[in-house]
């Protein structure tokens, strides 16, 4: 049950950073926390876990186009959809948003897949 409102979440989170992304236009604004690309790495590599009162929910990205996921001059992640989904997490008070850059890009969906991420963010789109 855990998973699949993950799952939604997820799927929530998504459609909001493509609505927001065409709202929002240029604005961007550091967001509150970020971690280094070594803190990324040393995340732990369960899906999800009881940390005190939180569920710790991994979030993959490739860190890459601009400007929605990237590094900035600080080596810190950053972008649209980072800021966005940091927003976003700032405002669930019962998990912890754990960032993880993927080692290329459709490693994100097979991490996914493999519960080892439950969001993917980056550029992504639809099409036929």
């Amino acid at each position: 049950m855990k998973r699949k409102l993950l799952k939604l979440v997820g799927i929530t989170l998504a459609t909001t950073l493509l609505l927001a992304g065409c709202a929002q236009g240029a604005q961007t604004t550091q967001p509150a926390a970020n971690e280094t690309a070594a803190d990324e790495t040393a995340a732990d590599e369960t899906v999800t876990e009881e940390s005190g009162d939180k569920t710790v929910v991994v979030a993959a990205t490739g860190a890459s186009p601009r400007p929605f996921t990237y590094y900035d001059d600080n080596n810190k992640l950053t972008g649209q959809n980072v800021e966005l989904i940091n927003a976003v997490f700032e405002r669930l008070p019962e998990y912890e948003l754990v960032w993880e850059v993927a080692p290329d890009f459709p490693s994100i969906f097979a991490g996914i897949d493999a519960d080892k991420y439950q969001i993917g963010v980056n550029n992504l789109s639809w099409n036929e």
